[in-house]
């Protein structure tokens, strides 16, 4: 079955045990860094589940303890763009939460072959997700 988890129960930056949801089957953790305003790279953790994205920021002291940043479901994943120059930046791009709010784009630099799969991994579950 589909490991449904209720996004509810999570926050902006709770911290999460990153143990534990990688012992989760078909979780998958895709290292990578979050470009901010600046053009900054932020550390992050990109996790695909077969029903959300979520974006974790290593814990600076504790180990195996991430603090959530972003957490969406992938049935609101609206648009996946490369940049053409650049095949290691992807955009992530969901919808609003609230009727009237803009949509929520996420830039992410991820190693080529890394991303690759990451991009398989939301396109098989996006799949399976529209067809249950």
């Amino acid at each position: 079955g589909v490991d449904v988890v209720d996004p509810g129960v999570f926050e902006h930056d709770s911290p999460i045990n990153v143990g534990h949801w990688m012992q989760k089957p078909n979780t998958h953790f895709f290292s990578c860094k979050r470009l901010v305003h600046d053009g900054q790279g932020i550390p992050r953790y990109l996790v695909v589940s077969t029903t959300h994205i979520m974006d974790l920021e290593a814990h600076k002291t504790k180990l195996n303890v991430a603090k959530l940043k972003a957490w969406n479901a992938l049935l609101d994943l609206d648009k996946v763009t490369f940049n053409k120059k650049d095949r290691q930046v992807v955009t992530f791009i969901f919808k609003a939460k609230e009727e009237g709010a803009k949509p929520r784009g996420y830039m992410y630099v991820m190693e080529e072959k890394m991303l690759e799969r990451c991009d398989k991994y939301i396109y098989i579950y996006n799949n399976y997700i529209s067809v249950l």
